[in-house]
């Protein structure tokens, strides 16, 4: 038997064990120029990511209980869109490259990228623009000080250097006040008003104290929460002005870590916008400054100025809304249900629910004057005024009938009524036209509809009547 066919099938069956062991053989222990983590590091624990140009300054956004937040140079601290700073974190969680030599020839870095975990360890990229062909580079230096090079995949330098942090910012100008809004201020330079919420119920705190209509406040923020900033770091106005222009401050109460962790240190957040006239040609856009301060609400603490940024923004959603104080006035005098009405004082004549009606001292009062008295406590409750003066001296056009004072409260006496009470007085105008008027806290509520009108003639007749029969 010939040799060569034998020595020819043994090399072939040689080469397919080897071939076979070859593709069968374990993966590598190696891997050091494969795709690797390049921060190690969980999307979840970054809190601050932060740029540094070449002879730039540096930028920076920072996780707060509330969200991310943007700060750089003297402007002041400004809300990210939570959408973009949570990809970015992904992104550098999951960021992979190969490594390179430490001693390649590359272009100089030209950015510097730091991110900082919720343990305080910080690791930086180098970033370099782009290579010919688009191979991306960067240096990642960690917290020990070790240098690595890894060649990207990921647009690093575009989005953190190109592009910058200020494209994230959120437009809405709230975006500058951290926490919810509870006190407001809205000084015009004629007149000043002032709104504060105390255990969730808005009140008129200035030009008058008085109740807030709830609805109103709730819009006005919901309008100034629709403006959209559509240029930022605009160039400040010049230090001389015409006129003095109008400010809306806007203060949030919130709190920060203290020396006692069972005790946070409680600060107010202050955001001011002042406005300072058109940003642009068309007058569509107006110029605002927009500046941030903090005061920390122990004994001698000063109040800290975080910068003040310009912006263009279209003020259009504020310029149907009342900027005075007559615009947030509650629209009914007392607060509540007419059943809440337990008791009513009529220039001292006490009159009381019973039950089936009412009485008035011990006597039980006639159908019609306890119907009467319903439509009163009605008036008082739920019926919404026709309008407002803010005033408590008003001057009618008109004859006004003898005025009464009208004391309510529940039934259990908890007075519903400041302690002067409110005064009711009906104003006959000529041509046969009539108001009821209901004054007390600075401020004097028109009614005009029939039915307000004939409670308030049928309350004036009943102390009439009694005042008659004594």
């Amino acid at each position: 038997m010939p040799k060569t066919p034998v020595i020819l099938a043994l090399l072939v069956a040689i080469a397919l064990v080897v071939a076979s062991m070859w593709l069968l053989r374990p993966p590598s222990d190696s891997g050091a120029f494969g795709p690797q983590s390049v921060l190690e590091i969980d999307a979840a624990a970054i809190v601050v990511m932060e740029t540094t140009l070449r002879g730039g300054p540096r930028k920076r956004i920072e996780r707060t209980p509330i969200g991310w937040s943007f700060l750089a140079g003297d402007g002041p601290p400004w809300a990210v869109q939570e959408g973009r700073a949570r990809a970015a974190a992904r992104i550098l969680a999951d960021l992979q490259g190969r490594p390179v030599r430490n001693d390649e020839a590359l272009p100089a870095v030209t950015a510097t990228l730091v991110i900082e975990d919720s343990r305080g360890r910080k690791v930086s990229l180098g970033l370099r623009e782009p290579i010919v062909g688009g191979r991306r580079v960067v240096d990642r230096v960690d917290s020990q000080g070790q240098l690595q090079r890894f060649a990207i995949d990921q647009p690093l330098y575009e989005a953190f250097a190109q592009t910058g942090f200020e494209a994230w910012r959120d437009p809405g100008l709230l975006g500058a006040l951290p926490g919810r809004a509870a006190r407001i201020e809205i000084d015009t330079g004629v007149a000043r008003l002032e709104l504060g919420r105390v255990e969730g119920t808005w009140a008129v705190r200035a030009p008058v104290a008085t109740r807030a209509h709830e609805p109103s406040v709730d819009a006005l923020l919901q309008a100034i929460a629709r403006v959209r900033v559509e240029r930022f770091d605009q160039p400040p106005p010049p230090l001389l002005t015409a006129a003095r222009q109008t400010t809306i401050t806007l203060e949030a109460d919130t709190t920060t870590p203290g020396a006692d962790p069972d005790r946070p240190d409680r600060v107010t957040e202050r955001l001011v916008l002042t406005l300072h006239g058109p940003a642009d040609t068309s007058g569509r856009l107006t110029l605002l400054g927009v500046g941030r301060f903090r005061e920390p609400r122990h004994a001698g603490a000063a109040v800290q100025d975080l910068g003040t940024a310009y912006v263009a923004a279209d003020l259009a959603p504020l310029q149907s809304m009342p900027l005075h104080a007559s615009g947030f006035v509650a629209r009914t005098t007392l607060e509540g249900d007419a059943s809440l009405v337990g008791a009513l004082g009529l220039d001292g004549l006490h009159c009381a629910r019973v039950p089936g009606g009412w009485a008035i001292g011990p006597d039980t009062a006639p159908a019609e004057v306890a119907a009467a008295l319903d439509a009163l406590a009605a008036l008082l409750t739920v019926t919404p005024m026709s309008g407002v003066v803010l005033t408590d001296r008003p001057e009618p056009l008109g004859r006004p009938l003898p005025p009464i004072v009208v004391h309510a409260s529940t039934i259990t006496g908890q007075s519903l009524t400041p302690p002067d009470g409110f005064t009711l007085m009906v104003v006959e105008a000529p041509g046969g036209a009539a108001s009821a008027l209901l004054i007390g806290q600075g401020v004097t509520r028109e009614y005009l509809g029939a039915e307000s009108l004939a409670a308030a003639r049928a309350a004036l007749e009943i102390v009439r009547r009694h005042a008659g029969d004594q």
